[in-house]
């Protein structure tokens, strides 16, 4: 089973609102979905793992072991590789999960700072078949993107680290 949520491309600010709870998911309508995609809304599937991208399905520090990630995230992360906890992905975090937006398996990978997860979150996303990696980080208020993403990356990462860290955001 699917898990779809519709949600407007739109600025930081409003997808606070959306932490709140005004989140809505929608089963599975081929017709609906396309009708979404073109009136600017973000679509996102979590889905299972492909056969062919099974190496993935573990936890973030895990995805350090497989060669094309690894290579695509250390050249992503410049800087940023002086904090040890996202340079090895051996923050607080669950298991990678595989998410189908714009028509394309995308590997999702969340993680936070340990012990301070209210202040600082990462979001990555690594597509297995374009090699390429992008990442927000988020620091105590401070966003910074990782990998150069386009717009319509960054939208989908905001509406990642909000939808991933509701908690964290609930209050802000």
């Amino acid at each position: 089973m699917s898990k779809k949520l519709f949600l407007s491309s739109v600025l930081f600010p409003v997808l606070i609102l959306l932490a709140s709870g005004s989140v809505f998911t929608a089963p599975a309508q081929k017709s609906k979905t396309a009708t979404q995609q073109k009136s600017g809304k973000i679509v996102i599937e979590y889905v299972s793992f492909p056969d062919v991208f099974k190496q993935y399905d573990v936890y973030p520090w895990e995805t350090m072991n497989v060669e094309d990630f690894r290579e695509a995230y250390k050249e992503m992360l410049g800087p940023k590789r002086r904090e040890e906890w996202v340079g090895s992905l051996t923050g607080t975090g669950d298991r990678n999960r595989m998410i189908h937006v714009f028509s394309e398996h995308i590997l999702l990978i969340t993680g936070c700072k340990p012990y301070a997860c209210d202040t600082s979150q990462l979001i990555v996303l690594f597509s297995p078949l374009s090699k390429k990696c992008f990442a927000l980080s988020a620091t105590e208020g401070k966003f910074e993107w990782l990998g150069n993403p386009d717009e319509r990356t960054k939208n989908l990462l905001k509406v990642l680290l909000v939808e991933e860290f509701r908690e964290a955001y609930k209050a802000r």
